[in-house]
């Protein structure tokens, strides 16, 4: 049998997104010297990122690409692989990412050798309307089962399974080392609103052309909106064209890395006006870019990351009064610097490289792992 670290942790996720790569590798540099970081994801679990976004780049982090059986109806469902897997890394804890049929494996392998584990997740009481009856009660059920909870998302504090459980706040993160805001910019003649995401209805792509337009008819027209993402089936270009807006919204479709970064930074303030989101990982990049925020209230992101006229502010999007008043209030150029300071402090402070230690040292004291 070969030597086993002591800080060897595994972690089982179907999800492949760079937010999580960012915490991975917090993770794996707190534990260097005494550990290993091992990733299981399902062989046939596609991403709309690149394997390099995705994947975590240090020393002692591994992936294993584990072969899942085919049933009809079921994605990635349980594997004897996994179990096999676990069996032969023997690690001192399992962290599992939602409660999905392939993760659960991690569970039983948990329980049946006696090594902890605990899940990283969005949902909780806060958020579970936006979730089917069927899905609350599956989260309810097999949060029994696990020994602490990692909440990706304010909601997840209070656990659908009542139970009182070991709990840290590790919010999807980005490393604000990597994100860092471009020098102060002169006064705009034009104030540019910058959106990131699909551009779909959940996104509430057309309560920000609403608000726009209350602006426009109000004589308000020193704006500009602009649109990174997507839009698949040309919906929010024709919602665009409905209300006579062309003039002032462009459409940039799909970027990442460098691109989305310089992309966003050329605007002054990163709008949210979703109708349904759990998080919104994205927010925490427009944060540690310095970009002022204006957030719906129903993204999680929204209770984490904005703190009113200090990062920005939050809206309900139905209300169109509202969420036009909020965008005027964004027009000025004094009130862009301070929000755009608050922001990029409340980023670093969620950063995942100071997150990423404060899970070893959470581990250690719970788990003594």
């Amino acid at each position: 049998m070969g030597f086993c670290p002591a800080m060897n942790i595994a972690i089982l996720t179907r999800a492949r997104a760079p937010y999580l790569r960012a915490l991975q590798e917090a993770l794996a540099e707190s534990i260097l010297k005494d550990g290993e970081l091992h990733l299981l994801w399902p062989t046939h679990q596609t991403s709309d990122f690149n394997d390099a976004d995705v994947t975590p780049k240090s020393s002692n982090a591994t992936v294993h690409s584990i072969a899942t059986p085919f049933i009809r109806f079921l994605k990635n469902p349980p594997s004897i692989s996994l179990w096999v897997k676990l069996a032969s890394l023997k690690p001192a804890l399992i962290w599992i990412h939602e409660f999905s049929p392939y993760t659960l494996m991690g569970i039983f392998y948990a329980k049946w050798t006696g090594v902890p584990v605990v899940v990283s997740t969005e949902v909780g009481c806060a958020n579970a309307s936006f979730f089917p009856l069927l899905v609350r009660a599956w989260h309810g059920f097999w949060g029994h089962f696990v020994d602490g909870i990692i909440a990706c998302s304010p909601a997840a504090h209070l656990p659908l399974c009542g139970e009182k459980l070991p709990l840290i706040a590790a919010y999807h993160a980005i490393d604000s080392r990597n994100f860092v805001p471009k020098s102060v910019k002169p006064e705009p003649i034009i104030t540019t609103f910058v959106f990131v995401g699909h551009l779909v209805h959940r996104k509430g792509i057309d309560l920000l052309l609403d608000a726009s337009l209350q602006l426009r008819q109000r004589g308000v027209t020193q704006f500009k909106v602009l649109f990174i993402g997507r839009d698949k089936d040309g919906w929010a270009e024709k919602e665009t064209q409905r209300r006579g807006l062309d003039q002032i919204v462009d459409f940039k479709g799909f970027l990442s890395g460098d691109a989305l970064r310089q992309a966003i930074c050329e605007a002054d303030v990163f709008v949210l006006p979703t109708r349904q989101d759990t998080y919104a990982a994205v927010v925490h990049e427009a944060a540690c870019l310095g970009m002022p925020l204006l957030i719906s209230r129903h993204a999680g992101a929204c209770m984490a990351l904005v703190e009113e006229a200090v990062s920005g502010f939050s809206f309900l999007p139905e209300d169109t009064d509202e969420f036009a008043a909020a965008m005027e209030r964004m027009l000025s150029f004094e009130t862009r610097l301070i929000l755009s300071r608050g922001a990029r402090l409340i980023g670093e402070k969620n950063s995942s490289h100071i997150r990423g230690p404060a899970l070893r040292a959470w581990f250690k004291e719970n788990y003594g792992v």
